[in-house]
């Protein structure tokens, strides 16, 4: 009896384990050719994309298909010089006890063009996670970037310890464009004259949205209530503190208005740190803090705020009743 159990429990495991291995192999050619067909359809679109022969991994627990020398470049209108990527690889998977988000990742040394501005980088991990669901309203995006090296075209570099991106992509007007963006641990090139403030950013978030027409031209975005808002900045930088929130729109000139407020900590030995850096001279400072100082506010736990309202209004920029300066005309 007992070794017919066994046989019987064998023979279920055997079946499951082919079970498995049939469906992993159906998963992987699946999204490669799913992968192919995609890539055919920007071509057609006018990009030009190169991928090398697909390859699976994963097993047992992940269904990937990895391809090598991954480009894709396109000549954006309006755009001198087009956008281009490329990577050593990039793979497209899913988990196969979660099937409910596809995984992209990008691997190796990766360079970015974007019109006449180009980087090189590379990242211990960079992966972007789309659910497979379909939302008629928006395609959320994930993405998580670690360890990331940017080098700049002068050779200088910046680190990033970690990045994490979220997009909101409307695929219906009535649904704005979000974004929000946290990044740890921003190790800045020293040439910089703001790396006086210290070399280090130690957090900076965004959260923003862009509402209105995405078709059309900006008469149309601005008649149609278009907007820019900035619901969350905020930044940890040296002795500075930063947060802030506003919005920005077009005038009737096509020109931008908006409002925001930001509020400060720290901004004395941030300006300290910046005479002694010489990247401004002292008596600048002196009258910097003493505007400043009158927007200051006591806190009864912790340092003193110092809260500026921000307007731009017929292209004149005002921190609460002074005038800073005068805009120039943006030619669109």
């Amino acid at each position: 009896m007992r070794r017919r159990l066994l046989i019987i429990g064998l023979a279920v495991l055997v079946t499951l384990a082919a079970a498995h291995a049939l469906l992993w192999r159906w998963a992987t050619e699946r999204l490669a050719v799913q992968t192919l067909v995609q890539a055919e359809m920007l071509r057609a679109q006018g990009w030009t994309i190169t991928l090398g022969a697909p390859e699976a991994e994963g097993w047992p627990l992940a269904a990937r298909v990895r391809f090598a020398d991954v480009t894709l470049a396109e000549n954006l209108a309006g755009l001198p010089g087009g956008f281009a990527y490329h990577a050593g690889a990039a793979s497209v998977g899913i988990g196969l006890l979660d099937l409910r988000h596809v995984v992209l990742g990008f691997h190796g040394a990766q360079h970015l063009r974007v019109g006449q501005t180009a980087a090189d980088f590379t990242a211990a991990l960079t992966e972007a996670t789309l659910p497979l669901a379909h939302d008629p309203q928006m395609q959320p995006v994930d993405v998580v970037i670690d360890a990331l090296n940017v080098v700049l075209p002068d050779a200088s570099a910046v680190g990033v310890t970690a990045l994490a991106l979220h997009l909101d992509l409307p695929t219906t007007p009535a649904v704005p464009f979000s974004l929000h963006v946290k990044a740890d641990g921003i190790d800045l090139p020293q040439r910089l004259p703001v790396a006086a403030l210290g070399p280090r950013i130690a957090r900076l978030e965004l959260a923003a949205t862009l509402s209105g027409p995405t078709q059309g031209t900006l008469v149309t975005w601005r008649d149609g209530g278009g907007e820019l808002g900035l619901q969350q900045l905020a930044v940890d930088w040296g002795t500075l503190s930063l947060t802030g929130s506003g919005a920005v729109h077009l005038d009737a000139r096509l020109q931008p208005a908006g409002r925001s407020t930001l509020r400060l900590t720290g901004a004395s030995a941030a300006l300290d740190a910046l005479v002694n850096a010489h990247v401004i001279d002292p008596r600048g400072a002196t009258t910097a803090m003493a505007v400043l100082g009158l927007l200051q506010k006591p806190q009864p736990n912790g340092p003193p705020v110092i809260e500026m309202p921000l307007t731009l209004v017929d292209q004149t920029l005002q921190l609460g009743h002074f005038r800073l300066l005068r805009m120039p005309d943006i030619v669109w």
